[in-house]
């Protein structure tokens, strides 16, 4: 069988801050050996740098403005309800169809925001973001069984960290029976451009990363997350070994990077203390709410603060899912839309002018949109940090300035850049009472919900023809690597995609609710 004329290999929120120096040290020799034969660069991901923005990006060379992807949800404009979004919910294309177009036979597996799969002229298995992982969640339906042929006890999509003891053991396992899929899926369906990705480096960052310590620390320290990074190289080695010949061109790369959260900063309370979002009083939101549904959330409130924090992934395993979605549901309750101008959504740091005419219960007039949009950036950029008074936010982006042009409806009316991408933002609806600003050294890093968050730095490793083009990059971005692809794969960066996809169905709400586990999972929701 012959080799693939490209191989893509993903490493999910992998940063070259602690690939550069483990593999110096030879701790991660596969990787230390492409980086020597080839190039390394940091590789530019999206604002904001979340994984479907980024994938989607990455997929279609394509900004958020033009894909219409900006978080894990979108919002219902009647009940202000997030609602999560998957694939087929882009304006535009992966560049999987202009290979396909072109005559070259394309697979790919595992890569997050894939679902539902794509037609292709190999095969596709969707990512992490797969519902429940089964026949639909691969195209054509035979690649499922393909590729799970003889894989017991195979788990797609997150591994539980518990029990804590056996996590490395059992992501190691996963990554490996990724790697052997590649295999049976390429004797299957021999490919000239293969894709497959790891996500190791990601959910373990996301769990792993001790809490407050700086990437040098981690880089020095190694422990867990060294080993987490251990089994991506491996895996990597595994899949090049096999299948990759003496003129296959091969590019590793990252969606984003990853560091530690110095920080959170809490969107709703801000706004409310600036006057621009009003949250119900206790009196006002219980009366209209069930008794039964009243005790969850009271509960859930218990776990989310003070000692009952440490208890909380018990408390999320015990909570029917059915209870989860509707407390979550209540929360957004919890807002007086009626006397609210600007709200937070997303999961990093999105903005909404509650418009009238556009929203269910909007009050800001267009002659009132300019100084509401004033006073939230002046909010916000006010903002220090309570240990030592540095800034915490950089600057509030305009949607008009971060999407240029005509763009996909859905987009954040302004976007909140933290400094550095060092502070966790988001609305923190179920915790309104935090603190504005929190740093990791409060309380133990109680006001946190994940040790480590995403950077705008993410990793580009390439080798034989792929480094000579890489190099030529003055600035690589995801945005460049579908034309990068094409072109390797003899393509061209300016062939046409084939026609947008059609309107997308939404999850079933059993979909949704399986999805937004796995985001729950790894400290997203």
């Amino acid at each position: 069988m012959p080799s693939p004329r490209l191989i893509v290999i993903g490493l999910d929120g992998a940063t070259l801050d602690l690939i550069r120096p483990w593999a110096a040290a030879g701790k991660l020799p596969v990787l230390a050996s492409l980086m020597q034969s080839g190039t390394a660069t940091a590789l530019r991901s999206t604002l904001p740098p979340v994984t479907p923005v980024a994938w989607s990006t990455f997929l279609t060379g394509a900004g958020p403005g033009q894909h219409g992807i900006y978080s894990f949800h979108r919002l219902d404009h009647d009940s202000y309800k997030p609602q999560p979004v998957h694939a087929g919910h882009r304006r535009l294309p992966s560049f999987w169809q202009s290979l396909g177009a072109a005559g070259l036979t394309v697979g790919q597996l595992n890569t997050p925001f894939t679902f539902p799969p794509e037609e292709l002229t190999g095969f596709t298995v969707s990512g992490f973001d797969t519902p429940a992982f089964g026949p639909g969640a691969a195209a054509p339906t035979e690649a499922y069984e393909v590729a799970l042929h003889g894989e017991d006890g195979y788990r797609h999509g997150p591994v539980p960290l518990h029990p804590r003891e056996s996590y490395i053991l059992r992501l190691r396992g996963q990554a490996m029976g990724q790697a052997r899929m590649c295999g049976r899926l390429l004797d299957r369906w021999p490919c000239q451009v293969l894709m497959t990705t790891f996500c190791a480096t990601d959910h373990a960052a996301h769990r792993l990363w001790p809490t407050g310590a700086s990437t040098t620390e981690v880089a020095e320290e190694g422990g867990d997350l060294l080993a987490a990074y251990q089994v991506a190289d491996e895996a990597v080695g595994q899949v090049l070994e096999a299948h990759a010949g003496n003129d296959t061109g091969v590019l590793v790369l990252s969606d984003h990077g990853m560091g530690p959260a110095e920080g959170s900063i809490n969107m709703t309370r801000v706004l409310a203390d600036a006057g621009l979002l009003k949250l119900r009083s206790r009196a006002e939101d219980q009366p209209a709410m069930p008794p039964g549904l009243r005790a969850v959330r009271a509960v859930r409130r218990f776990f989310a603060e003070g000692a009952g924090r440490a208890l909380k992934p018990l408390a999320l395993r015990l909570m029917p899912e059915r209870a989860k979605a509707a407390v979550a549901h209540t929360e957004l309750q919890s807002i007086d839309w009626g006397s609210t101008y600007a709200f937070p959504w997303g999961t990093y740091g999105q903005i909404q002018i509650n418009r009238a005419g556009e929203w269910a219960e909007g009050v800001v007039e267009p002659a009132d949109e300019r100084a509401i949009r004033r006073d939230v950036a002046q909010a916000f950029e006010e903002l220090v940090s309570p240990s030592d008074g540095s800034q915490v936010v950089e600057r509030v982006v305009a949607a008009e300035e971060l999407y240029p042009g005509e763009r996909a409806p859905g987009s954040p009316d302004l976007l909140l850049t933290p400094e550095g991408y060092r502070y966790d933002v988001g609305p923190r609806l179920q915790r309104p009472d935090a603190p504005t600003v929190a740093t990791a050294q409060d309380e133990g890093g109680e006001w946190l919900d994940v040790p480590a968050i995403h950077r705008l730095e993410g990793t580009l490793i390439a080798t034989g023809p792929a480094a000579d083009r890489v190099a030529r990059l003055a600035d690589p971005g995801l945005e460049h690597m579908a034309g990068v692809i094409l072109e390797l794969a003899g393509v061209g960066g300016d062939s046409d995609h084939t026609s947008p996809p059609g309107e997308a169905q939404p999850y079933t709400e059993e979909q949704a609710r399986q999805v937004e586990q796995h985001l729950e999972d790894l400290g997203y929701l």
